[in-house]
């Protein structure tokens, strides 16, 4: 691959609420893409290097069916291996060692024996590239409870083909009790090697050798944090701290093995890496910080757990910092070459010669690419998305502007092929979350709208994450506030400044995304021609009751939530909140689209919102997607979700004027 042909890098423009400066625009008009081509999965989608980086292990989507693969790098015609996992919901890939592959699943199922009807139960499968054999690890261990996730790994032991996986005993209406079992890649049998104080362990620290250092809880219900380190066979007192959340994370080692390596605040308004004293708990530092960009990933070595490095928010994309001077100066390089690409770091060989990387953005819909240290040279992996051609692809700017209080928010705005300024319809398309970002890269859904001829708009409101906490505690207690007026001010700047029509505009969004979207149509109706929301909160009491009967009144759940909808000083009234509860003030039409499986958000959330629009006689269209959980993991439901969005946009948004629509409900259950 060739320079010529890297990614575009989104241009960046500032717009107060008036002006728009320096929007560059490029292209001609390409034909619209059949939707379903936007929401099909990638035909090869999250490959991993092996660590000898000869060989890679992906997955794989052929005639309908979900296949694991793993095969040789540069070796023409070399036949690659694998096995059907279509039954279950893949996740991710990654290797243990040069032998093993991991699989990473989820299974919705129904059950009785958790508070929730339905949980999305979780787990590791091993794969043995000589034999070819796959097994579920812990599925068979003695002593082992009830868990609804056994997909969590402490510590890769890649020379004794063992992990250390965290799981939980006991009976389920007893004391349960975390535990950490060393489990073997060949069997899927577990022992267990190390106890936790019931439920308030979190997870262990352990180094290459399988040796426990130390191990993290957390106690919701008293809002105590303790690092407790392992002396002698008892856990020992390392560092305590009152605080109602998690206020710190324990990523992994110190080179020397002396120290533990903290992601923490400390004092900051963003997170950063520390050192904690393995002795005294002492806290130095920061080893690597950025002022306005949150620490929001650790890069750490698979089989020792000493830490490499960090990766910092920014909406150009993520920021890697390393504190290896040999891999700071490979992916340097890396940079260099690639100019002003949207690169993401996959993993890369036990000889940090080879890397693997995931390039999204511009001009290609994600690709998979190899850099060769020793080379130098870069040698392409795969190609995700080859039915999306670069003419297909929308550009995607990075914006700046000034909400109602005089905030600064930063925003992207994705444009349609061909599009040049004039007054066109806009989507508004809030992330989830709320403490989530958006960032320059491949947006599917973001992508598709855009392909149909419309501006996406996706601001950074107050409440997301990845800025700081001063801007992601400012959204707390300000869901129908300062954040839907962050959201509002994008909208009235591009109208203000002829990008928009303000008799075209829709808000549309999943999960927290689809909360802003019932805020826009009930809160700021005079602003929107139609709304859209896929698996949203639309009763916000239901739904932190809904958190208290899954996970406890006392629950770190129950705690965030009740605080991020509340406020820090849990003021707001909950009912002033949920869009269920203001129906009669929508102006314009509502598309619910719901999971029937979504554990997240229950899909009772959407019946509520369809039967108050229905009770306030507004036009209101409810999907509801069978077998769908809440991130819309099924390539048949992601494409029967962008059929409706779309014939929703353009009934609404392509003609000039807008005309009432009669009330309509696909009914389903508790309808």
């Amino acid at each position: 691959m060739t320079l010529a042909n890297m990614p575009r890098h989104g241009n960046r423009i500032v717009f107060t609420a008036i002006l728009i400066l320096g929007l560059v625009l490029a292209r001609g008009v390409a034909a619209r893409v059949p939707v379903e081509t936007f929401g099909a999965a990638p035909g090869i989608q999250n490959v991993s290097l092996s660590p000898d980086g000869t060989r890679v292990a992906y997955l794989m989507n052929r005639d309908g069916k979900a296949i694991m693969l793993v095969s040789a790098l540069g070796k023409t015609g070399a036949k690659a291996k694998g096995v059907d996992i279509s039954k279950i919901k893949a996740r991710s890939v990654s290797w243990a060692n040069d032998r093993f592959v991991l699989l990473r699943a989820s299974k919705t199922l129904n059950t009785n024996l958790f508070k929730a009807n339905k949980v999305e139960f979780g787990a590791i499968f091993s794969y043995d590239t000589k034999t070819g054999k796959m097994v579920q690890l812990l599925t068979h261990a003695k002593g082992l409870g009830l868990n609804s996730s056994l997909a969590s790994i402490d510590r890769i032991l890649p020379d004794e083909n063992a992990v250390m996986m965290p799981a939980y005993t006991g009976k389920f209406k007893g004391e349960r009790v975390r535990v950490l079992f060393r489990v073997d890649l060949r069997t899927g049998d577990g022992k267990i090697v190390a106890r936790g104080h019931y439920l308030d362990t979190d997870y262990f620290i352990v180094d290459g050798t399988g040796k426990v250092i130390a191990r993290v809880d957390f106690a919701p219900k008293k809002g105590v944090f303790t690092i407790k380190v392992l002396k002698n066979n008892i856990f020992q007192t390392l560092y305590t701290e009152e605080n109602d959340l998690v206020p710190m994370s324990v990523p992994g080692l110190s080179k020397d093995g002396k120290s533990l390596i903290v992601s923490s605040y400390q004092d900051r308004d963003t997170r950063g890496l520390y050192t904690m004293s393995l002795t005294d708990g002492s806290i130095s530092g920061p080893l690597l910080w950025r002022k306005g960009a949150d620490l929001v990933a650790t890069l750490t070595e698979p089989g020792t757990g000493v830490v490499l490095g960090a990766v910092f928010a920014g909406i150009a994309g993520p920021d890697y910092q390393f504190l290896d001077p040999g891999m700071a100066q490979t992916w340097a390089s890396i940079k260099k070459a690639l100019g002003g690409a949207m690169v993401r770091l996959v993993n890369w060989s036990r000889d940090r010669k080879k890397w693997l990387l995931y390039i999204e953005g511009g001009s290609t819909a994600g690709a998979y690419m190899l850099f060769d240290a020793n080379s130098g040279q870069f040698s392409t992996v795969a190609i995700l998305r080859p039915d999306i051609k670069p003419a297909d692809i929308a550009d995607v700017v990075t914006i700046a502007y000034r909400s109602k209080d005089g905030t600064r928010i930063s925003a992207l705005l994705t444009l349609p092929p061909g599009y040049k300024k004039h007054p066109a319809p806009l989507v508004v398309l809030p992330h989830g979350g709320p403490a989530a970002h958006d960032s320059l890269g491949w947006d599917w859904l973001a992508q598709a709208i855009a392909n149909q001829g419309y501006l996406v708009l996706q601001p950074n409101f107050r409440g997301s994450d990845g800025f700081g906490s001063k801007f992601e505690n400012a959204g707390n207690g300000q869901w129908n506030g300062a954040v839907l007026d962050d959201i509002t001010a994008g909208v009235k700047g591009l109208i203000k400044a002829g990008y928009a029509d303000p008799k075209r505009v829709c808000i549309a969004g999943a999960s927290f995304g689809g909360y802003a979207a019932l805020a826009g149509l009930v809160f700021t109706p005079d602003l929107y021609s139609c709304a859209a929301a896929i698996a949203p909160v639309t009763d916000a009491r239901a739904f932190v009751n809904f958190e208290a009967k899954a996970y406890g009144k006392n629950s770190e759940s129950v705690t965030y939530w009740t605080k991020v909808m509340k406020g820090n000083n849990a003021t707001t009234d909950l009912d002033s909140i949920s869009p269920a509860k203001h129906a009669d003030a929508a102006k314009a039409p509502l598309l619910l689209i719901h999971g029937r499986d979504d554990t997240v958000v229950p899909i009772t959330q959407s019946w509520s919102m369809a039967r108050a629009m229905r009770r306030a006689n507004k036009p209101v269209q409810l999907v509801e997607l069978k077998g769908e959980d809440h991130w819309l993991s099924s390539v048949d439901t992601r494409t029967q979700t962008l059929r409706a969005l779309i014939a929703f946009l353009h009934e609404h948004l392509d003609a000039p004027a807008q005309s009432a629509q009669a009330p309509v409900a696909q009914r389903g259950g508790g309808q």
